[in-house]
C-alpha cells in the first residue's frame, strides 16, 4: 500500500489555503478514500486517485484533473463512484 499522507483536508476553504511544503505535497481528502489534491512547488493543484488494481494487484494512480477546474464535490463524486477500474 503506497504511504499515506498525514495532510488530511475537508473543506474548500482548505483546499484554497494549502501550499506544498517542498517539490510536491499530497493531501488526503477526508470522505474519500483514495483520493489526494498534489500540490506542486509552483503552486499548481491537481487530483489523483489511488486505487489496487484487480487485474495485476499493484497500486496505480490516475489523474482527475487540476483544481479549481475540478471542483471538491465533483473530485470526489469521480472518486467514490465513476473512478474504480474495472
Amino acid at each position: 500500500m503506497p504511504r499515506e499522507s498525514e495532510n488530511v483536508l475537508a473543506t474548500d476553504r482548505q483546499l484554497q489555503a494549502v501550499k506544498s511544503a517542498g517539490a510536491r505535497t499530497d493531501f488526503r481528502i477526508k470522505g474519500a478514500p483514495g483520493l489526494q489534491l498534489r500540490v506542486t512547488a509552483s503552486g499548481t493543484k491537481a487530483w489523483a486517485f489511488a486505487y489496487k488494481s484487480p487485474a495485476t494487484g499493484k497500486w496505480a494512480k490516475i489523474a482527475l484533473g487540476r483544481y479549481p477546474e475540478v471542483e471538491l464535490k465533483n473530485a470526489k463524486n469521480l472518486a467514490l463512484a465513476n473512478c474504480w477500474p474495472r
